[in-house]
């Protein structure tokens, strides 16, 4: 789209060499993510802070000075998440959205599931990201995030693109559901099995006692003879 368009020019016109050190930890995290595609990053002007951008050839934009204010911890964090927009290929399904929104410009409730969409698309990536990491490493990421929000100078944000930051009260509440994130372990989806199947015999048991009472009910009422 157009979007898209202006800020491959914005791009072009602001792109700078590459740091060598993100350059290294991003070739890491994509290796240990299963990216087998080349990851291009280019550092810009065009964006305030990290953000994936492009459908067929997607980049990763990186801010001037960015990094430099994030330490190889932070900044792992930060471009895990960005990765994660990659690997859910979740640029595609925000053109598809852009697309509904041309054609239903005029209803209100497309403008908000578009909005509500990206909300939650950031929540699921959170999600991604903590997946693949241990439960100890919630905090760290939590903390990551509120950092390099503090590092982000300006709030250009491109529409032709997904970064790592929507606004100021997004961010609180991905912030909380990061803290209060619990990952999924063997025992608590055994656990969760073994209540479900606790709850389907007792409504089976409640069932069964209800139709041999109403039996019994028309068995007594039954006329003799």
């Amino acid at each position: 789209g157009i979007g898209g368009i202006l800020l491959h020019r914005a791009v072009n016109r602001g792109g700078r060499e590459n740091d060598p050190r993100v350059d290294t930890l991003l070739a890491r995290i994509a290796l240990q993510m299963g990216i087998r595609s080349r990851v291009r990053i280019i550092t810009s002007t065009a964006v305030s802070a990290p953000a994936i951008a492009g459908i067929w050839r997607q980049r990763l934009l990186m801010p001037v000075g960015f990094a430099a204010r994030l330490s190889d911890v932070e900044l792992t964090f930060v471009l895990r998440h960005e990765l994660g927009h990659w690997r859910r290929r979740d640029l595609l399904a925000q053109a598809l959205l852009h697309v509904a929104l041309a054609v239903h410009w005029f209803n209100p409730l497309a403008w908000l599931a578009a909005r509500m969409a990206r909300r939650d698309c950031e929540l699921a990536c959170d999600e991604f990201v903590l997946r693949s990491t241990s439960a100890d490493d919630a905090d760290a990421y939590g903390t990551a995030l509120l950092k390099a929000f503090g590092a982000v100078s300006g709030s250009h944000r491109p529409a032709a693109a997904l970064g790592v930051f929507e606004n100021k009260r997004q961010l609180k509440r991905r912030i909380e559901m990061i803290m209060s994130y619990k990952p999924t372990t063997i025992r608590r989806t055994l656990a969760g099995a073994a209540a479900m199947t606790a709850l389907l015999a007792v409504s089976f048991i409640h069932e069964s006692a209800a139709e041999d009472a109403a039996s019994a009910t028309i068995t007594e009422k039954a006329p003799p003879g």
